[in-house]
């Protein structure tokens, strides 16, 4: 290799660790202005603007209202063909979300946690700050705990063996026993609940997606603030309902794209 071979070699190098340095800053942070991704990256404006130009025509970035721009799903979805779900869900969360007026969440189980394929925001004055590829601790997730329901005694204990129990507010679990205790009573309603355990001021519903005979695929979930609940945090017996005819439809289009999970 020659120097100008070399040369072209690092300069490549280089724009692609600039490149992941961007798309690294926008999974973490849901969406930012070009002078906000600049002061993380300590990379010039005039080279964000650039960089982010070609994700967006390569359909890595999209930009949105505020001039700020968002990581979009397609990463994601090279990696895990279940993102494409999204996509096939995508109307049916919108009309829950404009039959309930509140937030709606799609996720899947990725080891104790829950990864959000996409989330439907409806109130701006509560926001959950969780797009498309983040996290959270399944055990204190109304999404997390359906899709742990319909998983065995045996499995729950292996998953959380050795997981620390974070509080994220005063009414998190504490262990794994009080997680089961949770999930038992999640099995005989037929819906989980999150009452602030994640989200001071929050609460959630959430339901597993089945495919075939039973098998989990994932969940949805519809998050409320403390002013649309009752007292103790309990979601209105309306939009559980509509949360569940939701899960039914959405768990149908399951069994017809994912056949080979049945």
């Amino acid at each position: 290799m020659n120097g100008t071979d070399r040369s072209e070699n690092s300069r490549s190098v280089a724009s692609v660790m600039r490149t992941f340095s961007i798309l690294e800053f926008l999974a973490r942070q849901g969406e930012a202005r070009l002078s906000d991704i600049s002061t993380a990256t300590r990379l010039d404006a005039s080279t964000v603007h650039r960089l982010l130009s070609t994700l967006k025509e390569m359909g890595y970035v999209r930009q949105v209202t505020g001039r700020k721009y968002r990581f979009s799903s397609r990463l994601a979805w090279l990696v895990r063909p279940d993102f494409h779900m999204r996509e096939r869900a995508r109307p049916l969360l919108d009309a829950l979300a404009s039959e309930t007026g509140e937030t709606v969440s799609l996720g899947i189980l990725d080891g104790t946690d829950v990864l959000y394929l996409e989330t439907v925001e409806r109130k701006s004055n509560f926001s959950m700050r969780l797009p498309v590829g983040q996290k959270m601790p399944a055990y204190c997730s109304a999404l997390g705990k359906a899709i742990l329901s319909c998983l065995s005694f045996d499995e729950v204990q292996e998953l959380f063996r050795d997981v620390p129990f974070r509080r994220y507010t005063r009414f998190s679990l504490k262990d794994p026993d009080e997680l089961w205790g949770d999930l038992e009573a999640t099995r005989s309603r037929g819906y989980a609940l999150d009452r602030m355990e994640s989200h001071d001021g929050l609460s959630c519903v959430g339901a597993p997606l089945r495919i075939g005979t039973g098998k989990v695929w994932g969940g949805v979930s519809v998050s409320c603030p403390s002013s649309s609940c009752c007292r103790d945090g309990t979601v209105p017996d309306s939009v559980i309902l509509k949360l569940l005819v939701a899960a039914g439809k959405i768990s149908s289009i399951l069994e017809q794209e994912l056949p080979y999970h049945r």
